[in-house]
């Protein structure tokens, strides 16, 4: 049975003729009457009495008719809904903390992007408390931040990345020996930083003030080739996310886990009062692609 047998029998419903369905149709009447001979045969019942003077429809005819009507009134809604939908460019606001390069969050934007191609995304760089507000006055439907500062209670947030604060100094330092240390072992060091306008360094303040002391900052806002070069000749200390670290002179530099293991993952968040089917098809390419991008450690 198909949608084409359906209307076909429509047709010949309404004129009560095949020659005059067929017409309509721009068929043949032997194409339309074997179309109809084979839903006749896989009903296994005659919808149609034929005379040579007329045609009506059996009692079977009658009764498949009413399955008939409500059947392709939900096929012309359908197809009228999908086609409006396919036309239609939807949108996605996206609020992000400027880390998202270093994440590969642009490349699941963009193969998205691909593959939903009626589906327009923006990406906002702001830094945390800009995208929460963004989210609060409903100017983005989502933001990439770190799981430290989501508000309790109406936000959802979907873990996407893990990461974590460490510890960085050159291979002269003493600390270049140990695997691992308590962050207040280090509060005499002199620690360089990259930004004091950035979520990392409220970060390395929040996490070294819980560890009980303030540090004494060489340099707060540098760039990361200076800060590289600062380490190795200055012999301080930085506080860096792993996955930043991880990318620097590690010939030179070493990475010492912090045993406090202050985790801070990157996360998709929004209000859970506004969950729509696009947001619900963002989030779970964004967590697959994510979960696979990592597991083949392409990042």
């Amino acid at each position: 049975m198909t949608f084409e047998q359906l209307e076909y029998f429509m047709l010949i419903e309404k004129y009560k003729s095949f020659s005059r369905a067929a017409e309509e149709n721009y068929l043949s009447q032997p194409t339309l009457s074997k179309q109809i001979k084979a839903l006749e045969k896989e009903l296994g019942v005659e919808l149609f009495v034929r005379t040579s003077r007329s045609i009506r429809l059996t009692d079977a005819g009658r009764e498949f008719s009413q399955f008939v009507h409500k059947v392709m009134q939900e096929y012309y809604r359908i197809k009228t809904t999908l086609r409006d939908y396919g036309k239609a460019k939807k949108k996605l606001v996206i609020s992000t903390i400027p880390v998202a390069p270093r994440y590969g969050l642009l490349k699941v934007i963009r193969e998205f992007c691909k593959f939903y191609e009626n589906v327009d995304v923006e990406l906002v760089e702001q830094n945390t408390d800009l995208a929460l507000k963004a989210l609060e006055n409903d100017t983005s439907d989502m933001a990439f931040i770190r799981s430290k500062y989501i508000p309790d209670g109406e936000y959802g947030a979907y873990p996407l990345i893990k990461d974590e604060l460490v510890l960085v100094v050159s291979k002269d330092h003493p600390f270049a020996q140990e695997k691992s240390i308590f962050l207040r072992d280090a509060q005499y060091e002199q620690f360089i930083f990259l930004g004091t306008n950035t979520g990392l360094y409220r970060i390395c303040m929040d996490e070294c003030r819980r560890a009980g002391f303030i540090p004494k900052a060489r340099e707060r806002n540098v760039r990361v080739e200076t800060l590289e070069e600062l380490l190795i000749e200055e012999n301080c200390a930085s506080l860096l996310m792993n996955s930043v670290a991880s990318r620097l002179s590690l010939d030179k530099l070493k990475i010492v886990r912090l045993k406090e293991h202050p985790q801070m993952d990157i996360c998709l968040v929004l209000k859970l009062e506004q969950l729509t089917d696009l947001k619900k098809t963002f989030i779970e390419y964004a967590t697959d692609y994510m979960m696979d991008y990592y597991t083949k450690g392409t990042f």
